[in-house]
């Protein structure tokens, strides 16, 4: 509550205390994120939510941002988040598996996804899911992130929609740890940018 917020932070889907046999990536998530709203909103309808996640959970606000909102949630602020799990995924073959083209693993690893969860991972594309954004979004990356490539928030950027976004790069910040590398600079920008959307 040091800035007024109220925080809910759920552990997705087939994570920490959450239910669940499959992580999605981000597809069904969304989906869980949207019902945690309306839950919020029902306890209180003049709730105004924000979508704030990191790394996974930053492609799971932008899949959310993609659909119908509830329009009591008011601004996402995503950290790190990829562009596509599928490009992700092909990323890491070519690194660890030498000399074996990365399709036919893809294409098998993805039918597999849909038979046993019902959605193919090759559906967690926030970088399609932003290009219907109509909430103000805020992208923040470390550029030396050494999971998701930095030019990934760029291509995020450019393809949003959003009426009204922001960008910021933490210097020297790895994978998910750009509050812990400059903490001041990131909750100035993200609470600075909150305030201008909520009232």
């Amino acid at each position: 509550m040091h800035n007024g917020y109220q925080v809910l932070t759920p552990d997705l889907r087939a994570a920490g205390k959450s239910e669940g046999k499959y992580i999605t990536l981000g597809i069904l998530e969304s989906k869980d994120i949207i019902d945690w709203s309306k839950d919020i909103i029902k306890k209180d309808p003049s709730a105004q939510i924000v979508l704030h996640g990191v790394s996974m959970g930053a492609a799971t606000v932008m899949l959310a941002e993609g659909g119908k909102l509830p329009t009591n949630i008011k601004a996402v602020v995503e950290d790190c988040g990829y562009t596509s799990a599928y490009q992700m995924l092909e990323m890491e073959l070519v690194k660890t598996i030498k000399n074996i083209p990365p399709e036919p693993i893809l294409w098998v690893a993805n039918l597999m996804t849909k038979v046993r969860t019902g959605v193919y991972f090759s559906d967690a594309t926030p970088i399609k899911a932003v290009q219907h954004a109509n909430l103000p979004t805020l992208f923040i990356h470390g550029n030396t992130d050494d999971l998701v490539p930095f030019a990934m928030m760029q291509q995020l950027f450019d393809s949003s929609t959003s009426p009204d976004k922001e960008e910021l790069t933490v210097e020297n910040a790895t994978h998910a740890m750009s509050y812990v590398v400059n903490p001041r600079q990131y909750f100035g920008t993200v609470f600075t940018f909150l305030n201008k959307h909520l009232s």
